[in-house]
């Protein structure tokens, strides 16, 4: 009998042993397929990346070669040198592409020879536009703008880089295939895992009675750390994916043409007759500002990210507040037929004038965007030592259990009888997390039907105190001032110089530090100084760090190191799109500080 036993234990050991044997191999096969697998999905993303470079990189090299011809186009009929600039930068802007272009050649062989035929093609057709140029100069009358054989090189240059463009897209769709592809292998290799596991705990607990519970408990705790490590992984994807979308929507090139379309927007507004075309013109502003309100919500949120955001506490007269709310909203008012009553006060805060604004700012574009032919309330009262300050509104109004939810972050609450609005959800979370940050109490309440009422309290200043404060620049009038304008965006420049022209100031625009420096260094003075930061470091070392006029830095980048670089600056800062009156607002701060 003992021999049995001895021989039963054996025989279970071996059987455990061998069961062991291949539920290791097993899981350690499967992780082996997952590595793998992850690992081509990486690389075909890379390669996607790649592919999504050579198409930007070819629609900037056909944008180039167009610039050039154009502003060879342009001195052909005027004979200024001063119309060779946009030809000068669409070859400076070529060559660039052009080497970006041989870099990713080396990457994607598979695209070379239509890299090397789409940059043969720009070469042929930049040297007949270069030729064309030198047969304007030499004759005396105005030359065809372009020849025949001109027009044939750039019409094989465009063909060039559409084959290119073409190419590229389908392999990009190949590729994205290829990802697709994986993330279902990965999905049944983790199943296939978990059945492993399944199985080997379950055969280990029929096979091994005296240690049946122990194997049962393992497979359990192996389950439960499966599910939660499979968990964390879909957390961790949907918060990238955010982080993806949130980065993608507040790029710097999204930014530069919505602030060109804004201020040219304003300007031509001025300019157009008739009832019909300020119709379209307001439409198309009201288009541009709602774009603009969803960068404004993306910026505040990475200002507060990035943690450049610091309080500065001082004595504040709330009616400075509401009279530049109230020219603010005027716009958004007229269009949603909104009356907006401000009720006056006398009272002072001790705030940050900045934060409070955009917390005060956010509640009441909410308010009038929500009360649609109604009338909203802006006012305050006092509350003991505090100030109260109350945005009303006559919306349709929040049931109970959902006003919790209205300071998550990209919540749109859903509301009877009203119309969907646009807007990524960001504007109250934002006031609440500012509201944190100033140390003050925000709160809501809503009756359905009847509306809703925000409230913020803050502490109370000295009335006195805060009219000696400076005062909230109110005017737009930038007559007399000479402003010079830094940006190597065109249709930003352009369009910031014309705004600035409209207020009064006269402004010249550079697209080059070199052309700044040299206006400096001839005697050029100026007022003010609008400038992109890359621009503005250029500026300075080309003048041995002399100082200058006054500087307001405009850039489109939203990332944590450059909001604190900003910040460190100090510098008057702003990140496009930036309304008219921003900019207008600053422009006089920064030119004609407050005594």
């Amino acid at each position: 009998m003992p021999e049995r036993i001895i021989s039963a234990n054996k025989n279970r050991r071996v059987a455990q042993a061998a069961i062991f044997l291949c539920a290791a191999l097993t899981i350690v096969v499967l992780l082996s397929l997952i590595v793998s697998t992850r690992s081509a999905a990486k690389h075909a993303y890379d390669r996607n990346t790649a592919l999504g470079l050579v198409v930007a990189t070819a629609d900037r090299l056909e944008r180039a070669v167009i610039d050039a011809e154009t502003g060879e186009r342009g001195f052909a009929l005027t004979r200024r040198e001063a119309d060779l600039q946009l030809f000068n930068q669409g070859v400076a802007a070529a060559a660039g592409a052009s080497a970006e272009l041989r870099s990713l050649a080396e990457s994607e062989p598979d695209l070379a020879p239509e890299i090397a035929r789409a940059l043969a093609a720009k070469t042929q057709s930049l040297d007949s536009i270069a030729g064309n140029l030198e047969r304007v100069r030499k004759s005396r009358v105005a030359a065809r703008a372009y020849d025949e054989a001109g027009k044939s090189s750039a019409d094989a240059h465009r063909a060039a880089i559409s084959a290119l463009r073409e190419k590229a897209m389908q392999r990009r769709d190949g590729i994205e295939n290829e990802i697709s592809n994986g993330r279902v292998q990965i999905d049944n290799l983790i199943l296939a895992l978990v059945g492993a596991i399944v199985v080997s705990a379950v055969l280990g607990g029929v096979l091994i009675q005296r240690e049946s519970k122990l194997l049962h408990d393992v497979g359990l705790e192996l389950l439960h750390a499966n599910a939660e490590a499979l968990s964390a992984q879909k957390r961790a994807e949907e918060a990238d994916a955010a982080k993806t979308r949130f980065l993608a929507m507040a790029s710097h090139d999204m930014r530069q043409p919505l602030h060109a379309l804004t201020l040219y927007l304003s300007s031509l507004k001025r300019r157009v007759d008739g009832s019909q075309a300020r119709d379209i013109v307001v439409n198309m502003e009201k288009a541009a500002e709602s774009l603009t309100r969803m960068f404004s919500g993306l910026l505040d949120l990475a200002r507060i990210e990035a943690g450049v955001l610091t309080p500065t506490l001082k004595a504040v007269a709330v009616t400075d507040l509401f009279d530049v709310l109230e020219r603010e909203l005027r716009n958004d008012c007229e269009r949603e037929r909104v009356e907006l009553i401000i009720a006056p006060t006398s009272l002072s805060l001790l705030t940050d004038q900045e934060l409070m604004l955009s917390i005060l700012r956010n509640l009441l574009t909410n308010a009038v965007k929500y009360a649609p032919g109604g009338r909203v309330l802006l006012g305050c009262r006092r509350r003991g030592d505090s100030v109260r300050i109350e945005v009303h509104d006559e919306g349709p109004g929040v049931p109970e259990e959902k006003l919790e939810m209205m300071f998550g972050e990209f919540v749109r609450l859903e509301r009877e009888k009203t119309a969907a609005k646009e807007g990524l959800g960001l504007g109250l979370s934002i006031a609440s997390r500012l509201a944190q940050l100033l140390g003050v109490d925000l709160s809501v309440a809503s009756r359905v039907g009847k509306g809703t009422v925000f409230w913020i309290s803050a502490p109370m200043a000295n009335s006195a105190a805060a009219a000696k404060g400076a005062a909230m620049p109110t005017g737009e009038d930038l007559s007399g001032l000479r402003i010079a304008v830094l940006d190597d965006e065109p249709d930003s420049l352009a369009a910031m110089v014309r705004v600035l022209e409209d207020a009064g100031g006269a402004a010249k625009g550079y697209g080059y530090a070199d052309r700044y420096i040299e206006a400096v260094s001839a005697g050029e003075k100026f007022d003010l100084l609008i400038v992109d930061p890359l621009l503005r470091r250029q500026a300075l070392a080309g003048l041995n760090n002399a100082e200058g006029p006054p500087e307001i830095i405009v850039t489109g980048s939203t990332d944590a190191k450059t909001l604190a670089r900003l910040k460190e600056s100090g510098a008057a800062w702003l990140v496009k799109p930036i309304a008219e009156h921003q900019l207008l607002e600053k422009a006089a701060r920064a030119a004609r500080p407050p005594r």
